[in-house]
């Protein structure tokens, strides 16, 4: 049950960034291989796939990819998912690196939310 209800938590609150983290991690743990000291994730994902297990829109997960991508932290080979940095991936899991960068509105509306939290 507290499972679920972090969920929702995340979910309500927009951290879609870190439910696909938590995935991808998820995934590398039951799925992934060692390529190239690398993970890769033995099984072919599109943006809809991710965004259907984390409850979130095509566009936002396409969004938070290119971000991880562009940060290092994973790559993608047709269709499967290389984890490049596990401990950043695992950063972002855990809400301590957030890959946003919003206007200063949103992030201070943000800022609120988590502080209300915890």
């Amino acid at each position: 049950i507290l499972d679920i209800g972090n969920r929702f938590l995340i979910i309500a609150h927009g951290n879609v960034q870190r439910e696909i983290a938590q995935l991808l991690i998820h995934l590398s743990d039951a799925y992934g291989n060692l390529v190239d000291n690398n993970i890769q994730i033995s099984i072919p994902l599109t943006e809809q796939d991710i965004a259907d297990m984390v409850g979130a829109r095509r566009q936002g997960v396409s969004t938070y990819l290119a971000k991880m991508k562009r940060q290092d932290i994973i790559d993608t080979i047709q269709r499967f998912i290389v984890i490049k940095n596990m401990d950043d991936l695992q950063h972002v899991a855990d809400g301590t690196n957030r890959l946003i960068t919003t206007d200063r509105r949103t992030k201070e509306r943000r800022n609120e939310i988590y502080d209300n939290i915890e």
